[in-house]
């Protein structure tokens, strides 16, 4: 029923007057090389942009750099932009090799932290190999490793240049394959289970920097990831990591992995596997926008509705920063709107004024207010920089659009009239949740509807949130 949905949503919008306005600034542009404004940005993506880690030397105080670095320690979601300034950036790795998330939970190793993120050490290759070792012993329990982890390592390979890690790392992924290899059988503890976490992000995280290292030490650690010997019969971890490993040490010879295929056809800029994905779930385009345009074009930014609201939204502007296409503009104009991205929109359309503004000319004239009213305000923005965008407390504005929803919803009849007004619904209230710095912003709007009276909704807010927008 979703999939039919999406696609009459598509047919709708195959003659919308937005993708005239977009068609006649060259949209959509075709993958690869050429996509980016400069031939620097091509550059990025084919060594795996957004998948790696930039430096700045800008001047930050030594007091803001350290919050900063404590900030992003104890997030649970990523903070750092893909370019993060080099100091910020040497004190959150020296932190992380005692661990994330430890405010709450170890009050010694917080203070050997805070310690450390205030010394003068430099980012070298000693403090690499510490950080694998506390990971691979479980040192440092990151419940949110699938992202974070590779954010380190990434930063270690700016740091330290993609041939030493990339070995570094390599060694690392073969010493946990070893200790698997000793294991009988799987535990079920937590801790054990998100250690697994951890290796599957190391793995890709290697993967990526596979496609930055020289000739020479690439050949020699793709040799030593394909000479595992064939795991078939063991347990399906142990196969599983193992043809993972192979399949990156040499792709043209093993088959990609059965397990995480969707994983695996971004790592692969698999083209078909990615458009399946997205065909079926067109709302993950924001998750792997990078990747997803750099292999298949900016079509998509024509087809799948914008509704952005409850993505991190920085690092989604990073993820596409460097292309030059209508469909970006379009798509930075809806992230202007919404208060958690408000700033790095303004950032991204003032350093593009040129390309931008023409575009968004247009499409402030349109009739359609979800196309012309993002445009009027990004506009805005290129001669404005924002003033306040965040939340201190969300209540009050919740409660102000739960209120306004119960007004609307008894005065209309008509079932989609009243999905649309759910999905606009839930869309404020993800962007007031986001702005507030809410973990997860889209979340417990079901749930909430009951506080207001609206409990006989539920089923149909339901429907209207996996309709997307």
């Amino acid at each position: 029923m979703l999939a039919s949905r999406v696609a009459a949503k598509r047919k709708l919008k195959a003659d919308a007057p937005f993708l005239a306005i977009l068609r006649a600034h060259g949209f959509p542009r075709s993958p690869g090389p050429g996509l980016c404004a400069t031939s620097d940005g091509d550059a990025l993506y084919a060594r795996g942009y957004p998948e790696l880690r930039l430096l700045d030397d800008a001047r930050v105080p030594e007091r803001a750099a350290v919050e900063q670095a404590e900030t992003a320690l104890e997030s649970i979601d990523p903070v750092l932009r893909i370019c993060v300034t080099r100091d910020v950036a040497r004190r959150y790795l020296l932190g992380y090799c005692f661990g994330p998330n430890l405010a709450s939970a170890d009050e010694d190793r917080a203070m050997q932290r805070a310690e450390a993120i205030r010394s003068p050490r430099d980012v070298d290759l000693a403090l690499l190999r510490a950080t694998l070792a506390n990971v691979g012993a479980r040192a440092i329990p990151d419940t949110y490793a699938r992202w974070r982890l590779p954010e380190v390592l990434y930063l270690f390979e700016a740091f330290l240049g993609s041939d030493v890690v990339a070995r570094v790392l390599a060694d690392h992924v073969l010493e946990r394959v070893a200790e698997l290899e000793k294991i009988a059988e799987p535990s079920t503890d937590p801790v054990w289970l998100r250690a697994q976490y951890a290796d599957g992000a190391a793995r890709e995280a290697l993967s990526w920097m596979l496609r930055r290292v020289t000739s020479v030490p690439g050949q020699a650690i793709r040799a030593d990831l394909a000479k595992l010997r064939d795991p078939r019969g063991t347990d399906p971890l142990l196969a599983g990591t193992i043809n993972m490993l192979r399949w990156i040490g040499d792709p043209a010879r093993y088959p990609m992995p059965s397990v995480d295929r969707e994983v695996v056809a971004v790592l692969a800029d698999d083209a078909i596997a990615m458009q399946a994905r997205l065909d079926k779930l067109p709302m993950e385009l924001f998750w792997i926008a990078g990747r997803a345009l750099w292999v298949l074009g900016t079509e998509r930014l024509g087809v799948a509705p914008l509704n952005v609201a409850g993505h991190i939204l920085p690092k989604l502007v990073d993820q596409v920063a460097p292309i030059r296409d209508p469909g970006v503009v379009r798509l930075i104009a809806r992230i202007a709107a919404q208060r958690a991205g408000q700033a790095a929109a303004t950032a991204w359309l003032q350093a593009n004024a040129r390309h931008a503004t023409p575009i968004l000319e247009a499409l402030s004239g349109l009739d359609d207010a979800k196309e012309a009213k993002p445009a009027r305000a990004a506009l805005e923005l290129l001669t404005h920089a924002p003033g306040t965008t965040t939340v201190v407390d969300p209540e009050p504005e919740i409660a102000s659009i739960f209120e306004e929803l119960r007004k609307r919803l008894a005065r209309v009849k008509k079932r989609d009239k009243q999905i649309e007004l759910l999905r606009v619904a839930n869309e404020r209230y993800t962007e007031v949740r986001a702005a507030a710095g809410e973990a997860t912003p889209e979340a417990y709007f079901t749930h909430r509807l009951g506080e207001f009276g609206l409990s006989a909704w539920g089923m149909l807010a339901v429907d209207a949130i996996e309709g997307g927008a």
